[in-house]
């Protein structure tokens, strides 16, 4: 995934501005939520920057429980207008823990928003999928399973 990500940073122009955002829901009580940003704004989507938040990301554990729409609101609510929403599943934690649920909520906060938020799969299970694939398609964005390497 971080080598994938740098790829895709790379092949940005100059023109694109990018951070790189995890939403973290720890697995430890009381649980504290917060977003870590590896450059701390938008930023030109230079070599150097590229390169900074490739090596912020490769330094960031993966773990956490997925509170997936308090971050994706936390973005909707700020100067982002594309994500790429990386996850091996559905929500376990946060305001929203059933798909559904999150799915529905997101789509009325984002009615008006817009925001667009591109998924890939790294998880195996259909409910997994079946999730990304209804996130990416109720804000315009496109599903691609990681685990396969090629969009469906």
């Amino acid at each position: 995934a971080q080598r994938e990500l740098e790829a895709t940073l790379s092949s940005l122009d100059d023109t694109t501005t990018f951070d790189v955002f995890i939403y973290r829901y720890p697995s430890v009580y009381p649980p504290k939520p917060r977003m870590v940003r590896a450059l701390g704004r938008l930023e030109k989507a230079s070599a150097s920057k590229v390169k900074k938040a490739s090596r912020w990301l490769a330094g960031e554990p993966a773990k956490g429980w997925g509170a997936f729409y308090d971050g994706l609101a936390a973005l909707a609510a700020s100067e982002v207008d594309t994500v790429y929403f990386l996850s091996d599943g559905r929500p376990s934690r946060g305001t929203y823990d059933r798909d559904f649920r999150l799915l529905d909520a997101f789509e009325r906060l984002n009615r008006y928003r817009r925001l667009t938020v591109h998924t890939v799969l790294v998880g195996r299970a259909k409910a997994d999928r079946d999730f990304l694939q209804d996130l990416a398609r109720r804000t315009g964005g496109l599903f691609v399973d990681g685990t396969t390497s090629r969009a469906p």
